[in-house]
């Protein structure tokens, strides 16, 4: 599995945990969010989604509403760049995630 730099360091340290974590590689991250919804309703427990820095932090946003307005515990990391490397000279869009 090839994943994007920004979250290479959480990918290792799930890789080296083993069989302690779950994970469940989906294809679009607004998936990994409704996915992770829906198991914290149906199971009760909290729920964690992971995306890279940028777009991915944006396709996350739909499930984790669906998430706040039903009331379910969902934590989402999301990967970010270096800061050498978000300088305006890279004219690639930004986003501030709070």
């Amino acid at each position: 599995m090839v994943t994007p730099v920004s979250i290479n360091g959480i990918m290792g340290a799930i890789d080296r945990a083993g069989d302690k974590i779950d994970f469940i590689q989906v294809r679009h991250e607004e998936n990994s969010s409704f996915m992770a919804c829906g198991h914290a309703e149906f199971m009760g427990e909290v729920e964690v989604c992971l995306a890279t820095s940028r777009p991915g932090t944006i396709h996350l946003l739909n499930g984790l509403y669906d998430a706040k307005m039903d009331h379910q515990p969902v934590v989402a990391i999301v990967g970010q760049q270096a800061r050498a490397k978000n300088s305006n000279q890279t004219k690639i869009k930004k986003l501030t995630v709070v």
